[in-house]
């Protein structure tokens, strides 16, 4: 399958969620993901630096680039969650655990948000802050979220079942 007909094959398969996708169809679809968004870079850099102004302003086109990465991140999300599903499907695992993905990271950042705002309500009542709590909230929540990349990574990476198994059949 071809890079573009991949992208095809993943963008009309958009809201399914049962059967099977392979490790190739997979990657290509990650590695597509990341040629839009160099594209979309590399477009705001040139129209930044063909602006009027003698010099570029990297904030500029820093915010371009964000809001760009958010509309192509908003585009590709259900794609890619159905995509996730299937591929986990190949590899025998059930696609719940891409919402354990996402609700751990989740609470351990809601966590430190919430560690964060008391610390800056006492910060602003009382004058001292204590930033010892926050910071060990802070660790845990970026550790949580290494793990769980790293564990979605480790299984997205894996090689899908010979044959059939209880979510399909290999043919892709």
């Amino acid at each position: 399958m071809t890079f573009w007909g991949n992208g095809a094959r993943v963008l009309r398969r958009t809201f399914v969620y049962s059967g099977r996708a392979s490790r190739a169809e997979f990657w290509w679809w990650m590695r597509l993901l990341f040629v839009v968004v160099l594209v979309v870079f590399a477009v705001l850099a040139v129209l930044d630096t063909s602006s009027t102004r003698a010099v570029p302003s990297p904030g500029i086109l820093w915010l371009g680039f964000v809001n760009a990465s958010v509309l192509v991140a908003l585009a590709g999300f259900f794609p890619t969650l159905a995509l996730t599903v299937r591929r986990l499907h190949d590899t025998g695992r059930s696609g719940l655990a891409v919402l354990v993905w996402f609700l751990l990271p989740f609470f351990a950042w809601l966590i430190f948000l919430g560690l964060a705002f008391a610390a800056l309500g006492q910060a602003l009542t009382t004058g001292s802050s204590e930033d010892a709590p926050l910071l060990v909230a802070l660790a845990i929540a970026v550790g949580v979220s290494l793990v769980v990349a790293g564990w979605a990574i480790w299984w997205l990476r894996q090689d899908g079942d010979d044959g059939p198994n209880q979510f399909g059949d290999n043919t892709w």
